[in-house]
């Protein structure tokens, strides 16, 4: 009987010690956002290459991801929902579905 004790109060503060591990790591600061995600939206690939490149010429956009826009938008329709990620204020615009598509196909 008091070795089960013993073994429940071992497992109990070995859980006490990994949450309070747990807290330690995430209570340190992040550090501030580097440029190369802040300009995404502007600057990134999907925005510069696919909507002011590949949008406007149909053969390109079939040539660069194998399917053409109307089988990327069924494609992007079926998955969208479960890639989606909620804003936050870490990260206000997270990567689209159409994005991660984009860079699954290339």
């Amino acid at each position: 009987m008091m070795s089960i004790k013993k073994r429940l109060l071992s497992y109990l503060l070995v859980e006490d010690l990994e949450d309070e591990d747990i807290l330690e790591m995430l209570s340190v600061p992040r550090l501030n956002t580097h440029n190369i995600f802040t300009k995404r939206t502007e600057e990134g690939y999907f925005k510069i290459l696919i909507n002011n490149h590949l949008q406007a010429d149909e053969r390109m956009f079939s040539e660069f991801f194998r399917l053409s826009k109307v089988q990327f938008q069924f494609v992007s329709s079926l998955i969208n929902e479960d890639l989606k990620k909620l804003s936050s204020n870490y990260i206000p615009y997270p990567i689209t579905g159409d994005e991660k598509l984009a860079v699954t196909l290339r």
